[in-house]
């Protein structure tokens, strides 16, 4: 009756559910979202009023609100662990289980996610690990300052020989009675250089990447904080978290091999040569 509460009140509703598709429905949802829905007004006899329609509906989705917060998944690693075989690990009854139940071992859900939290926090995001990083940064900062006077170079002789072609084709065209063909080969070229030229502009204009100041001050604040916003964070803040932290993460027996991703602190996604741990006893 909540559902229907505007037609027991006299009206007609359209567009009030999500076209079923292949078994799915649209936006995951049964009902669209009200402001969506394409009601006309007494249409027939009403059996309720419309305070009380209102009253239902608030109601209905109030209920909602509520399921939708008793749904919330509690296992921080979910969609960040994969089995061996491939499938997620997913979380159930307190474990982490294969997705397909190919075999593998399930754990104890307060044991990885304690193990890799704090995996997480003193070895990749320890001080070792980020001067490793910084180490990374700045041979490639190296290679950039580097490569950019070579790209620059070449660009520079490409638009050379473009315009060498021009001015062949033009001297040709000079001495033909049909000039059309070789017109258009011009329009080609000049083309081609216009968007050289732009490139040249753009490898000139680049702006040389700083080097990273990583003092151990600065390492240790920024641990510090980030450790903090992760311990009061509720459990979507800390997924989120986590998902910036870890690129890729594979159970296998009783090793997890865990690839960091360090996007969140440079900007750039770069993931170091380390990760396979043994983390729980044979």
């Amino acid at each position: 009756m909540e559902d229907n509460a505007l037609t027991y009140a006299g009206h007609t509703v359209w567009n009030r559910t999500n076209e079923l598709i292949d078994g799915k429905r649209m936006g995951g949802t049964l009902y669209k979202d009200r402001s969506e829905w394409v009601i006309k007004e007494n249409t027939h006899e009403p059996m309720i009023t419309n305070e009380e329609a209102e009253q239902l509906l608030n109601h209905r989705a109030t209920v909602r609100k509520s399921r939708k917060r008793r749904s919330v998944n509690h296992y921080l690693l979910s969609g960040l662990v994969q089995c061996h075989c491939g499938a997620n690990m997913d979380g159930d009854s307190g474990f982490y289980r294969c997705h397909v139940r190919c075999g593998n071992r399930g754990i104890k859900k307060e044991t990885l996610e304690k193990a890799v939290i704090n995996f997480l926090f003193e070895e990749f995001l320890g001080r070792e690990a980020l001067m490793e990083l910084k180490e990374q940064i700045g041979t490639q900062i190296k290679k950039d300052k580097k490569a950019k006077p070579q790209r620059s170079t070449q660009v520079q002789k490409e638009i050379i020989a473009i315009e060498k072609q021009i001015s062949d084709l033009l001297s040709m065209a000079q001495q033909m009675k049909y000039q059309r063909p070789v017109l258009d080969k011009i329009d080609h070229l000049e083309d081609e250089r216009t968007e050289l030229v732009k490139v040249l502009e753009e490898v000139r204009n680049e702006s040389e990447p700083a080097a990273i100041e990583l003092t151990d001050k600065i390492i240790n604040v920024f641990l510090s904080n980030y450790k903090k916003q992760f311990d009061q964070g509720d459990v979507e803040k800390k997924k989120g978290m986590l998902r910036t932290l870890i690129d890729s993460s594979i159970l296998s027996g009783d090793t997890l091999k865990i690839n960091p991703s360090y996007e969140c602190i440079t900007g750039v996604k770069m993931v170091l040569p380390r990760g396979i741990e043994p983390l729980f006893p044979a």
